[in-house]
């Protein structure tokens, strides 16, 4: 269960019961430029063990917008509000951002502790896919 408190206008939302995570909405922005930072009012209590990950929303990235850092990490001990830094495209004749507009899901997924232990080897296991990078798998 995630808990949370508002100081804002908006609560978060889930859309469907399909849906991968919560909505949030812009309570204020403010533009910097290109750049622009967009309160949200959320503050969370993600479990320890688990992250919190804003996603775009698919309509929200046809409207010129993107996160200027691709991907926002809320970590379980984090209590601040949750911001938002947002990046226009003017190339695809951006959209306003105004207040009460749905701009991000925030998933929250499992976090385990294994992966944050970090161990040096001389080698790695092989696999059959081995280094093959990108389109090394097949293309589209």
């Amino acid at each position: 269960m995630i808990k949370y408190y508002t100081s804002g206008n908006y609560d978060p939302k889930v859309a469907t019961d399909g849906a991968a995570g919560f909505d949030l909405y812009v309570n204020a922005v403010i533009q910097q430029g290109d750049i622009s930072t967009i309160h949200t009012g959320v503050h969370v209590e993600i479990p320890s063990g688990w992250v919190g990950l804003l996603i775009p929303r698919s309509s929200w990235g046809e409207q010129g917008w993107t996160l200027a850092n691709t991907v926002g990490v809320i970590d379980s001990d984090y209590r601040g509000e949750i911001l938002v830094k947002a990046k226009r495209d003017t190339a695809k004749g951006w959209k306003t951002i105004r207040p009460g507009d749905r701009i991000v899901q925030l998933v929250v997924v499992r976090c385990d502790a294994a992966a944050k232990k970090v161990d040096s080897l001389k080698s790695l296991t092989v696999t059959a896919r081995g280094a093959g990078a990108f389109g090394s798998t097949g293309g589209a």
